[in-house]
């Protein structure tokens, strides 16, 4: 079993976010740490935890070279190889390596409504992502190594999963669903489960609340009728050779609270809808039996 954490932290540094890690890093217990818009040191990572500094991409001039991804892990039962990124740096790639099996892995975190509100060109950039894992598994699938046995995309995609540039070929092609399809199709599709995450406010199977979306839209910013309140940008996508791994697995997550002293500690004011963190995204967890 190999646990992924992700975390948008806003560009947050140790002092500002680092109780918050420490305490989330402890409970969930992470293979794999990806931070997004990460300000903090990674020697504080490596002091709080057994997770290690694997590597960082900073965003180009126009973002103001920030730190946009930065990769940890604990090596446990498996190996890191080869570390890919885009141009601006929107997706760090890496080998899995276990048990003579190797996974495309790729950390996210896409080009926002912000930065560009068009949504044809918006989808060309998904478009742009989707040929750059493309190319990577092309790459390998002419070397005489060891074969993928799948892929795996999960961060920040800056989109809600029911939105064009996952439900057009044109972007990054994804579908609601748990199975592959039946008919044979020369369209690289993926599984997006970010779905389940994204609805009401619901409860646990411990009877604790859980949000309905990792990003609230505050309603003061809401002037659009195609922007939400709740909204589910951060998540996951996996190749359907993954079904079976991601479902003895642990099903994707949005982590509201974690149990502290047999009690639940909310990142989040449930009533006010307000974060108590200092990150405007909440952090996300799933886990694949490989």
């Amino acid at each position: 079993m190999i646990k992924f954490l992700f975390w948008n932290i806003k560009r947050q540094n140790t002092t500002n976010i680092g109780d918050w890690l420490e305490e989330i890093i402890e409970v969930e217990e992470p293979d794999i740490l990806l931070l997004a818009e990460s300000n903090v040191n990674p020697k504080f990572i490596e002091a709080i935890s057994n997770l290690k500094f694997i590597d960082t991409r900073v965003r180009g001039e126009k973002y103001g070279k920030q730190v946009n991804l930065q990769l940890y892990s604990n090596n446990n039962g498996f190996g890191i190889k080869k570390i890919m990124s885009t141009k601006e740096n929107h997706i760090l790639s890496f080998f899995l390596i276990k048990e003579n099996r190797k996974y495309l892995i790729n950390g996210c975190h896409f080009i926002s409504k912000i930065t560009e509100s068009d949504i044809d060109k918006l989808t060309k950039h998904f478009n742009k992502y989707s040929k750059h894992i493309n190319d990577i598994k092309l790459t390998e699938e002419t070397k005489e190594e060891i074969k993928l046995s799948g892929t795996i995309l999960f961060g920040d995609f800056n989109v809600n999963p029911f939105e064009r540039p996952f439900n057009n070929p044109d972007g990054i092609f994804t579908f609601n669903c748990m199975s592959p399809l039946k008919s044979k199709t020369n369209i690289t599709y993926y599984l997006n489960p970010t779905y389940s995450i994204l609805g009401p406010f619901r409860t646990d199977k411990l009877g604790n609340f859980v949000s309905p979306g990792t990003y609230y839209f505050k309603a003061k910013d809401r002037d659009k009728p195609s922007q939400y309140y709740w909204n589910s940008p951060d998540g996951m996508l996996f190749s359907d050779e993954l079904i079976k791994q991601y479902i003895d697995g642990q099903q994707l997550e949005i982590i509201t609270y974690i149990i502290q002293n047999g009690n639940p500690k909310y990142l989040i004011d449930i009533n006010k809808r307000k974060f108590k963190i200092p990150s405007d995204h909440l952090p996300i967890k799933f886990a694949f039996n490989i």
